[in-house]
């Protein structure tokens, strides 16, 4: 909403296609280090190391897939909460540690043309988090993945967050393919020793979200990955967390987050 572009790029050269966003919201700007350091990791193992993470053959699946890479969509958020921008002179700001929104004080998860109507959360006006917007796909950022999505045939979503140590795969606004996604997150899960939540049933906790959104639009698992512990305290308008980014993340665990998604097979 500022004018800044969004980074993005390609890793691997498969005909398949997939999708991994970080930073959707500003104070989760850890997971854009988390999804670099995860392709720093990949291409080095694929080009210069043995080809394989551990059981996963990364130099086959990166033959297979294009991953697309979108390690912020929210540059605006992050400088926000950095102190390096000012958000819109109507955004209510209650704790800039908890900024989650764009430039204009919208929560970009809120507001994707997903049961958005629904969403009745109290929050009707920009705020550090939860607004959904005046008007659903407002925002600079949610046109630019709807039209991304509509231009590239993804075979799935992982849409990397912070807390809760654990994977958002379905709701229950359509449920007929819910054993299929199921199965996609729980292969994820057990490898990264995530929890699996139940579907969530309320719209209001669904409604706007990019990876719902994504799911009910194509018919293909989109899932939300948080990384940390619930127990973690995000610290993010300085570089705590950073330094002690492997535990923060669980690195060694959660790495293979991508990976797993990559080599699996429908059952």
């Amino acid at each position: 909403e500022k004018g800044k572009e969004i980074f993005m790029f390609t890793m691997g050269n498969g005909e398949k296609k997939a999708l991994v966003t970080g930073a959707f919201h500003a104070r989760e700007h850890i997971t854009t280090k988390y999804i670099l350091r995860c392709v720093e990791d990949y291409c080095y193992t694929a080009e210069k190391g043995s080809g394989y993470l551990d059981e996963f053959n990364i130099k086959d699946l990166l033959n297979e897939y294009t991953v697309y890479i979108i390690p912020c969509v929210n540059p605006d958020g992050l400088e926000i909460i950095r102190g390096r921008e000012n958000a819109g002179n109507d955004v209510t700001i209650y704790d800039l540690s908890e900024y989650k929104a764009n430039a204009n004080g919208v929560d970009l998860n809120r507001n994707f043309p997903l049961a958005w109507e629904y969403i009745d959360n109290g929050i009707t006006k920009p705020y550090t988090h939860f607004f959904k917007g005046y008007t659903t796909a407002s925002e600079s950022e949610s046109k630019a993945l709807i039209t991304l999505c509509e231009e590239n045939n993804f075979d799935f979503l992982l849409s990397i967050h912070i807390k809760g140590n654990l994977i958002y795969w379905g709701d229950n606004w359509k449920t007929e393919n819910l054993p299929a996604y199921k199965s996609f997150a729980e292969n994820i899960a057990s490898r990264c020793s995530l929890a699996m939540t139940q579907p969530t049933e309320k719209p209001t906790n669904f409604g706007g979200g990019f990876e719902n959104w994504f799911r009910h639009t194509y018919n293909r698992p989109g899932l939300c990955i948080e990384l940390s512990p619930i127990t973690n305290i995000v610290s993010p308008c300085d570089n705590k967390n950073y330094k002690n980014f492997n535990e923060f993340v669980k690195y060694e665990q959660t790495k293979f987050a991508i990976a797993a998604a990559l080599a699996y097979q429908t059952p």
